[in-house]
């Protein structure tokens, strides 16, 4: 019940915003709370706070901008902004420091990066995949 009311007012893309909003705010929360064991990477030079943000904030617009359509795109470009970060964390650490270690996490981080931005596609009219499937994720609501 409760469920149709949100797809109602948000739709179903904005459904998918706030979800990964409030993945986005739980994982900053988690880095808060359990820092990641020091490796070598860059983004572990970063204190937990500075860390914990950077998942945190971009979660937290994401889900305003879910509710507030206006801000539909900002919220999509912001959640790629901290997998990315890791992204480059670790080539960087690869490149620099000689890190071999899991390039499992690195590809998770490219392929989330590379999900969000599919996600957001439709909001480009002028995209070549943006007219159809922009109707479908939206139910035809503009």
């Amino acid at each position: 019940m409760v469920h149709k009311r949100i797809v109602r007012h948000v739709g179903n893309r904005g459904l998918v915003l706030m979800t990964l909003g409030i993945i986005w705010t739980l994982t900053g929360y988690g880095r808060l709370t359990n820092p990641p064991r020091e490796v070598g990477l860059p983004h572990e030079r970063v204190n937990a706070w500075g860390l914990a943000a950077l998942w945190a904030l971009p979660g937290l617009f994401a889900i305003v901008a879910a509710i507030w359509r206006k801000l539909d795109a900002t919220g999509w470009g912001l959640l790629s902004v901290p997998p990315g970060g890791m992204l480059l964390s670790y080539v960087a650490g690869f490149i620099f420091a000689g890190y071999r270690g899991p390039w499992l996490g690195a590809c998770i981080y490219a392929a989330v990066v590379l999900l969000i931005n599919r996600c957001a596609a439709g909001l480009d009219r002028s995209a070549p995949w943006g007219g159809e499937e922009r109707r479908r994720w939206t139910d035809g609501k503009e």
